[in-house]
């Protein structure tokens, strides 16, 4: 007899739920696992290889086996979920804030990674993703926990944020860049910059690699401080765009270090400090 629902592994949902759309990815995964099953390795995370980019993948991310994984925590491991939220404090995100402060939450999935506690009451947090399905599910484990973190939901693509410029004083994006294309992680930077005020902060943290990329997905979507600076200094589609925001950014990108190494990829974390 087949394993039941509430059994399967969250890559096993995602599998199941046809979002991959790499047959050989698939392959794959399935391939490992019975090693997790079998108790020799961690649960896998949910794989984001040969994700369809169709106008369709909306609404698979949509479907309740993708995320109920992303609930579980299958995209990030625990212990990166903490060093990424201790990444936060320690960088300085949340210094300088107030009541009157406006943050957003970009492609925050069904989890985030900002802490209510260090977020001065009276302050806006919004929460915005693509899938529709995230937030609802953002909003119910946020009501389950009786935390009331993020006050406004907007299902929203982050290439083309419907927010008025200068609306945040930070915006946090966490294990999204990956997902995108070289101009679609220009653009959506850009929009970032846009929305965000003089004086405010951006701050994106991805890997910069994750297992089962294959070689074509690799090349294209790598994450990494000469990547950026590639597509920021001296790129004419980006000094264009700041020179039309008056805008300028001040850079810092470095490695977050991290006690374990569960798979072969480095987590990067993107500083941007805006000036208008």
């Amino acid at each position: 007899m087949g394993a039941g629902r509430e059994s399967l592994l969250p890559v096993e949902r995602v599998i199941s739920a046809g979002v991959i759309d790499s047959p050989r990815v698939t392959r794959e995964l399935q391939g490992t696992i019975g090693e997790v099953r079998g108790g020799g390795r961690r649960s896998l995370a949910v794989p984001h290889a040969g994700v369809s980019r169709r106008p369709a993948s909306v609404e698979l991310w949509n479907r309740h086996t993708v995320v109920q994984s992303w609930t579980e925590g299958g995209g990030i491991l625990k212990e990166d979920r903490a060093v990424v939220k201790d990444r936060l404090k320690t960088s300085g995100f949340y210094d300088g804030l107030s009541s009157k402060s406006s943050l957003l939450d970009l492609a925050v999935g069904a989890q985030t990674y900002l802490e209510a506690e260090y977020i001065p009451q009276g302050a806006t947090v919004h929460a915005a993703d693509l899938s529709q399905g995230m937030l609802e599910a953002l909003k119910v484990s946020e009501e389950r926990r009786g935390i009331h973190l993020h006050t406004k939901f907007r299902t929203m693509d982050a290439t083309s944020l419907d927010y008025p410029a200068s609306s945040f004083d930070r915006i946090l994006s966490t294990f999204m860049m990956r997902y995108l294309s070289e101009s679609e992680q220009r653009t959506a930077l850009l929009e970032m910059v846009r929305a965000t005020k003089d004086q405010g902060r951006i701050d994106i943290i991805d890997f910069d690699n994750v297992p089962n990329y294959n070689q074509a997905n690799r090349q294209a979507n790598l994450f990494t401080p000469a990547r950026i600076n590639e597509m920021i200094f001296g790129n004419p589609f980006f000094d264009q765009g700041l020179k039309e925001l008056g805008a300028e950014v001040t850079i810092v990108m470095d490695e977050v270090p991290r006690k374990k190494q569960p798979f072969p990829a480095r987590l990067h974390h993107l500083q941007l400090t805006i000036n208008k």
